[in-house]
């Protein structure tokens, strides 16, 4: 018997790293990461629309081309370690978050391992949560500037 099996992969060996801003980039992985979304990628319309004779605009339709684009945002949620190095106010993301307005070096790591997206970025969200039966949490967003590249590790 043959059974066949989808090529996904499980996402619980995906990680994110912080990388510094010395040269070369040293990244430190954020502790304990529960659930992440690497990126939220969008385009700008630019409507082209004109009164000239053109097949979709002599039938009423607007025609658009693609501008900007927009590399948006990575979000995820960790186990909130208020006393762990990349997580706190002296080199984590509480520093960055309120004292360092810099883009810098942000990488998914693929569940397997062999694929990694890279980005610069700033944290732009940080909230704490401390619930009264639940563990502690904490919510953070990086804002994405410039591109993201994908590539082998």
């Amino acid at each position: 018997m043959t059974c066949q099996t989808s090529n996904a992969e499980w996402a619980a060996g995906a990680r994110l790293y912080m990388g510094d801003l010395a040269t070369p980039t040293v990244y430190t992985e954020i502790a304990e990461v529960r659930d992440m979304s690497p990126f939220s990628a969008t385009r700008d319309d630019i409507d082209v629309t004109s009164r000239g004779t053109s097949a979709s605009n002599s039938s009423g339709w607007r025609e658009f081309i693609g501008g900007y684009r927009d590399g948006g945002e990575l979000t995820f949620e960790a186990n909130w370690l208020i006393g762990d190095a990349t997580q706190d106010e002296v080199t984590g993301l509480l520093y960055w978050f309120s004292s360092n307005d810099t883009p810098h070096p942000w990488r998914v790591v693929s569940p397997s391992g062999l694929r990694k997206m890279e980005f610069c970025g700033y944290v732009s969200g940080f909230e704490p949560d401390y619930p009264l039966e639940d563990r502690a949490a904490l919510s953070a967003t990086i804002k994405i500037s410039g591109a993201v590249t994908v590539s082998d590790v």
